[in-house]
C-alpha cells in the first residue's frame, strides 16, 4: 500500500524556482518610443513659409507673362492673314485693269499713287479699286495702291509694272469710312530724304529734308517715288521706320530686316522723293491737315504685273 502512493517530485538542489522577469529586454521590446517619435510631425517655420510663397509667386508671374505675348502674337497673326487677303484681292483687280495704267512721258519710272485725288486714267483705276479700299468683311482694315512702269531701257519696259499695296488698320476710329479716303494714310504724304548706310554695327537711317513729316511714326512705311540721282535704282524701294533720333528729330532708324541694299545709300546732295504711309491725317475746316494717333500702316506687298 505504501508502495502504491506516488511520491512528490523533488527539484534538484541547483535548480532555481521560476519567476517572471521584471522587464522585457530592450532587444525584443516593441519600438513604442520610436513609433511615437515618428508620429510627431514638426511644423514649418517662418523662413520655410517665406521661401514657399516666393517660389509660388515667381511661378504665377511666369504664367501671367505668357498671356500678353500670346495675345500680341495672336493679333499679329490676324493682321497678317487679313492683310494678305486684302492685298491679293487688290493685286488681282489691278491685273485686270492694266489698260488703265499709264506713265507720263515727263516722269518715267516714277511711282504713281492711286487715290481719290488722282486724275485721268489713274482716277478711273481708283474707281475700279474703290471696292477694295475698305474691307467689306472687316472695315477696320483698308489698303491703298501705287504702281510704276519698269525703268526705261529695261528689256520689258512698257510691258511690266511694279504694283504696291499698303494695308492699314484704323487706329482713330472703330472702322474706316469713305470720308477717310480723302486723307492720310490713303493719300500718302510726300517728302524728300537722304538714305544713310550705317554699316553692320548700327541700323541704317533716313533723314528727312527740313523737318520730320508729321505723318512719320515708328512702323510707318517710306516708299521711294523718284530718285533725283543719275540712277533710278531706288525707285520703288520700300523702307520701314524704327526709332526716332533723340538728338535730331529729322533722323529715323530703319527697322531690322528693312536695311538698305548695297548702293541704296544716297549722297548728301542727292535726296530722293518719298511717300510716307503712317499716321492718320485729315483736313480740318480751316484747310489745315491734322495728324493724330499712332502709325496705321501694318503691311506692304509688292508684285510685278504684266500688261495684257
Amino acid at each position: 500500500m505504501k508502495d502504491s502512493i506516488p511520491t512528490i517530485f523533488n527539484a534538484p538542489p541547483n535548480m532555481k524556482p521560476f519567476s517572471a522577469p521584471a522587464s522585457i529586454p530592450a532587444s525584443i521590446a516593441p519600438p513604442r518610443r520610436a513609433a511615437q517619435r515618428h508620429l510627431r510631425y514638426r511644423g514649418m517655420n517662418f523662413i520655410e513659409i517665406l521661401f514657399a510663397v516666393m517660389i509660388l509667386g515667381i511661378g504665377f508671374i511666369m504664367v501671367a507673362a505668357i498671356f500678353p505675348v500670346a495675345i500680341q502674337q495672336s493679333k499679329a497673326n490676324t493682321d497678317e492673314t487679313t492683310a494678305a487677303r486684302i492685298a491679293q484681292s487688290a493685286l488681282a483687280t489691278m491685273r485686270e485693269n492694266t489698260a488703265l495704267m499709264t506713265d507720263g512721258a515727263t516722269t518715267p519710272d516714277v511711282l504713281r499713287p492711286i487715290t481719290a485725288t488722282s486724275i485721268n486714267s489713274d482716277f478711273l483705276l481708283f474707281k475700279r479699286l474703290l471696292s477694295q479700299s475698305i474691307s467689306s468683311i472687316d472695315p477696320r482694315y483698308s489698303c491703298t495702291f501705287l504702281y510704276r512702269i519698269l525703268p526705261t531701257g529695261a528689256p520689258n519696259y512698257g510691258t511690266t509694272a511694279q504694283a504696291i499695296v499698303v494695308v492699314t488698320q484704323s487706329q482713330h476710329a472703330s472702322n474706316y469710312t469713305l470720308a477717310d479716303l480723302q486723307g492720310a494714310p490713303f493719300i500718302p504724304v510726300p517728302a524728300t530724304a537722304i538714305l544713310g548706310d550705317s554699316g553692320t554695327a548700327a541700323p541704317d537711317r533716313i533723314q528727312f529734308d527740313g523737318t520730320s513729316p508729321l505723318a512719320a511714326a515708328e512702323g510707318a512705311f517710306v516708299i521711294v517715288a523718284a530718285d533725283f540721282g543719275p540712277s533710278t535704282q531706288r525707285n520703288g524701294l520700300i523702307l520701314r521706320l524704327g526709332r526716332q533720333s533723340s538728338s535730331d528729330p529729322t533722323i529715323w532708324e530703319l527697322q531690322p530686316n528693312w536695311d538698305l541694299r548695297p548702293g541704296d545709300a544716297t549722297a548728301s546732295g542727292q535726296p530722293v522723293s518719298v511717300y510716307i504711309y503712317g499716321r492718320h491725317g485729315y483736313v480740318d475746316s480751316g484747310g489745315t491737315t491734322i495728324f493724330d494717333g499712332p502709325n496705321q500702316a501694318i503691311a506692304v506687298y509688292t508684285s510685278l504685273i504684266h500688261f495684257r
